[in-house]
């Protein structure tokens, strides 16, 4: 047993060596092939029989339509609220101000102005309060909550050091008109693209004729009405539709705040229209109301939106 063992590994041994020198000698061959490639290689040589692709020349990409582009700091602001421009849908509700009590009735107005967030980005500094109420409204809105964590006492406070107004004494009407010339300052200009002109805002009082005449004449696409509160009958009928002399357009309602008063004091309540459905906005109550019923609402009307529809 003893011999059979010691033969057996002197076997194992000489197979051992004869693979060894078996690979030593393969390799060397494809080391002499690996050198012969790289010389031809060096000296433009390459078969094509090796079946080694030729290198493909790099394409230089024009800097100006590379996906890689750095964006500039504006574009980087267009870009962080183009999420929120014109992608509200239906109100949500809003936690009680204890401050400002028309306050969330009025984010609630103008959140659905048209291109209100559009024009959003290029507020100034002073805005950017409201840029982070919007977004957490729309966040809220997008996961189904029926009330929105948007803090609008935040609101209250930028307001102040935008308007120089009392607040609690002025008409919406007044602190719209101030707000959108302070916070764009672009919107006194002749262009009827900007919805935020400061013409557009008039008093509803015994000249609303004489101020919506001149409106019409301009023929804006939008018209923002602020009407003082008052409880009278004096006060003009306020229509769901406005109808200017020469044909050819008139302005439909699509949104105001109701002053509603009561022993408590007043309460101020956003009406937003989407399609043909009225929604009814109360701080945290959103609801659905019926348009046969909005007349007692339109006669305590304080700021009115109206637009602009073709025949």
């Amino acid at each position: 047993m003893g011999i059979f063992k010691i033969q057996s590994i002197d076997r194992v041994i000489q197979w051992s060596q004869k693979q060894g020198e078996q690979l030593y000698l393969n390799s060397k061959q494809v080391g002499t092939k690996i050198s012969s490639f790289v010389l031809r290689s060096i000296s433009g040589q390459v078969p094509k029989k090796e079946g080694v692709r030729k290198p493909t020349i790099a394409k230089v990409l024009d800097p100006s339509k590379s996906v890689l582009k750095t964006p500039s700091p504006l574009d980087q602001k267009v870009k962080k609220h183009s999420s929120i421009t014109s992608s509200f849908g239906i109100p949500i509700g809003l936690h009680p101000c204890l401050e400002c009590s028309w306050v969330n009735a009025w984010m609630q107005f103008l959140i659905y102005l048209p291109r209100f967030v559009d024009l959003s980005p290029f507020a100034v500094k002073a805005f950017d309060p409201f840029h982070f109420f919007l977004d957490q409204y729309l966040l809220d809105q997008k996961e189904g909550r029926a009330i929105s964590s948007a803090d609008s006492s935040y609101i209250l406070h930028s307001l102040k050091q935008i308007v120089d107004l009392e607040l609690e004494e002025a008409h919406l009407g007044d602190v719209s008109s101030r707000f959108f010339r302070e916070v764009f300052p672009f919107s006194g200009g002749e262009s009827s693209s900007l919805i935020f002109h400061p013409d557009w805002i008039v008093t509803l009082d015994t000249e609303i004729q004489e101020s919506l005449a001149r409106l019409y004449k301009k023929r804006p696409l939008e018209i923002l009405i602020g009407a003082p509160f008052q409880v009278s009958s004096k006060i003009l009928p306020v229509q769901g539709q406005l109808f200017p002399k020469k044909g050819g357009c008139f302005y439909d309602l699509r949104s105001f705040i109701e002053a509603r008063p009561d022993k408590y004091g007043i309460t101020f309540v956003t009406y937003i229209k989407l399609g043909r459905v009225w929604y009814q906005c109360d701080d945290e109550a959103v609801q659905i109301v019926s348009s046969a019923m909005m007349d007692v609402p339109l006669q305590r009307g304080i700021l009115f939106h109206y637009k602009q529809v073709t025949i």
